[in-house]
């Protein structure tokens, strides 16, 4: 099993096929210091194509729901349509997506809408999502422990 995530400043992530990847990515998800509990699903196509979708319950009554159109070409993933949301009850804080209707930005397609705004933002893979929404754990609900 070749498990190789690169920083994330490379963008690539190494797995053989979907399966790797889906076992990558609960590992990641298990791992965080603010994921409570989890419901992801692995949609195949093929061996090699896919959607992984689902929710990640973070403390502070927080969570990402998430979705991911994938292909593993040549031990590579590629996501070919993605869209991460961190939400704290039913107001979105910040979401991530690829969606192509906003060509006049540098990262084009990839941004993220933060407070009414749209932004640039690099592709980003759950982990780095992770990372962002431990910032907004902290500083809004300050007295989580992290586990």
């Amino acid at each position: 099993m070749t498990l190789n995530i690169t920083d994330s400043s490379d963008s690539s992530v190494r797995a053989k096929d979907l399966s790797e990847y889906f076992r990558l990515l609960i590992r990641r998800v298990a791992s965080s210091p603010i994921a409570l509990s989890w419901d992801i699903r692995c949609d195949a196509r093929t061996s090699y194509i896919g959607v992984v979708r689902g929710t990640i319950y973070l403390l502070c009554g927080m969570r990402i729901e998430f979705s991911e159109y994938v292909i593993v070409k040549e031990h590579t993933v590629v996501k070919l349509k993605y869209r991460y949301a961190l939400l704290k009850k039913e107001k979105t804080v910040v979401r991530w997506d690829n969606a192509p209707h906003h060509p006049n930005l540098r990262t084009f397609p990839h941004h993220k809408h933060v407070e009414g705004l749209v932004i640039e933002s690099e592709e980003v893979w759950m982990w780095d999502v992770l990372l962002e929404a431990e910032k907004y754990v902290k500083r809004l609900c300050p007295r989580a422990t992290l586990r």
